[in-house]
């Protein structure tokens, strides 16, 4: 009978040890896939939610509870197939201390099409006429870490950044790229010490030129870990302005997304 018992425990550990290798991700695993391959295979399955390696990708509705888009028209909010959205981060219980997510949209924009009709940006006036001019797919990039500070979980944006892959007019020319840091609520520094609740805020100018590159903003030294059990926001934004060399021919959209809600 021990016997028995002992074989039954011996199969036991190895199962469960079999098990957890096979949870692992190698090296090559986790640094071989891009974000672009992670789309590609997205967009070609037709599905929502792919994993490849560490990493999901996964197709979010516009209504959701981590991402936003600003500077979109209501027809395209109506039209969903001019808008696509979707969200890149490593698999639940990865990477939990540096960890980083990636927002990518592909979506329709629209310059004014009546320049004496529209009021500037600059002015804060509305776009009355528009025109389609293109899809764009752009890409905004977090780097973030998550400290306990007395049972309590704080989130820290290390670094942002963007970039535009896609413009499927040649004629659409990207003016401006700005990335911006917006933190309140609850927060305590790496020491543990809580802060001003205050809205803090920083942002960062990109160069327009090098648009198709991943431009990056080290925000390591705002040392501040907003509280992620509801009431705190730590938002990155990316805003891409395109158009006209004025104001008034310009149009703008951003993307944003709160680390704080992020499960």
């Amino acid at each position: 009978m021990k016997k028995i018992l002992s074989v039954l425990l011996s199969c036991i550990l190895m199962l469960s040890m079999t098990t957890t290798a096979s949870m692992a991700y190698t090296s090559s695993e986790i640094s071989t896939v891009s974000d672009e391959q992670l789309l590609k295979k997205i967009v070609d399955k037709d599905t929502d939610v792919v994993y490849s390696g560490d990493k999901k990708i996964e197709k979010l509705p516009l209504e959701n509870d981590y991402v936003e888009i600003d500077g979109i028209t209501e027809y395209d909010q109506d039209e969903l197939e001019n808008i696509n959205l979707y969200m890149i981060k490593s698999v639940d219980g990865q990477n939990s201390e540096n960890e980083e997510v990636t927002v990518i949209t592909d979506m329709e924009v629209e310059t004014p099409d009546d320049v004496s009709e529209i009021s500037p940006m600059s002015s804060g006036g509305t776009k009355n006429k528009t025109q389609k001019c293109g899809r764009v797919t752009a890409y905004m990039k977090c780097w973030y870490t998550n400290k306990s500070f007395n049972k309590s979980n704080g989130v820290k944006l290390t670094k942002t950044g963007g970039k535009i892959t896609q413009k499927e007019n040649a004629g659409l020319v990207i003016r401006k790229l700005k990335s911006t840091y917006t933190g309140k609520g609850t927060c305590w520094n790496s020491s543990g010490k809580t802060l001003n609740t205050a809205t803090y805020t920083s942002s960062k100018a990109h160069s327009a030129g090098a648009y198709s590159s991943l431009q990056s903003w080290d925000t390591s030294s705002i040392d501040r870990y907003y509280y992620t059990g509801g009431t705190g926001l730590l938002q990155a934004r990316f805003y891409v302005t395109y158009g006209g060399t004025t104001a008034a021919s310009q149009a703008q959209y951003s993307v944003s997304i709160n680390l704080a809600s992020l499960k």
